[in-house]
């Protein structure tokens, strides 16, 4: 496993478990509050961006519905009534980000996420928007660029063990002279 991937690896890791120990701090309560729907979505958005660095897909995407899902908490009710279909779905989120990063280490496939968890979700919004009467543009900060604007994807990600030699910058830097201006004494 390279650095990238171990720190990727060890971040996530460390922040599904901070989730679960958290979440286990609310699990008996009527209603969840600000507290809990502030702290899952910092660990939620932050797995969502760098799954998607890692170009780990599956968690990305399933990142941004949960995502979404926490949108409708913190523009809407700013509280959690049902938490035993808030536990459900979390729960579900928390085991599949918890698999796939199982297999990092021994340099598995990772899969999309089973279709149903997306359906789950999916369904909670929608739930939600009806119920809270959400619109759209109340619940996420989406761009207003259409899917035809959008370029296409561009990997910024070097594993440790790309051989230099097919870097397309090295050829660029080995023709730039590199040029100082004289240092004047002062006056």
């Amino acid at each position: 496993m390279d650095s990238m991937m171990g720190i990727f690896y060890e971040q996530s890791s460390r922040l599904i478990g901070e989730l679960r120990t958290d979440f286990s701090n609310y699990h008996d309560e009527e209603k969840y509050g600000q507290d809990l729907i502030q702290e899952v979505f910092r660990v939620v958005h932050t797995l969502k961006a760098d799954a998607a660095m890692m170009l780990f897909d599956g968690i990305a995407y399933i990142s941004k519905k949960f995502e979404n899902l926490l949108y409708c908490f913190r523009n809407g009710p700013k509280v959690i009534e049902d938490t035993k279909r808030f536990d459900n779905v979390l729960c579900e989120y928390m085991n599949y980000v918890e698999m796939e990063l199982t297999k990092i280490p021994s340099g598995k496939v990772m899969k999309e996420p089973p279709e149903h968890i997306a359906k789950d979700i999916d369904d909670y919004v929608v739930k939600l928007k009806k119920q809270y009467k959400l619109a759209e543009n109340n619940l996420m900060r989406e761009s207003n660029i259409s899917d035809s604007q959008k370029k296409a994807r561009q990997i910024y990600y070097i594993p440790a063990d790309f051989p230099l030699s097919r870097s397309p910058i090295l050829p660029v830097l080995s023709d730039c002279q590199m040029s100082f201006p004289e240092e004047t004494a002062a006056s």
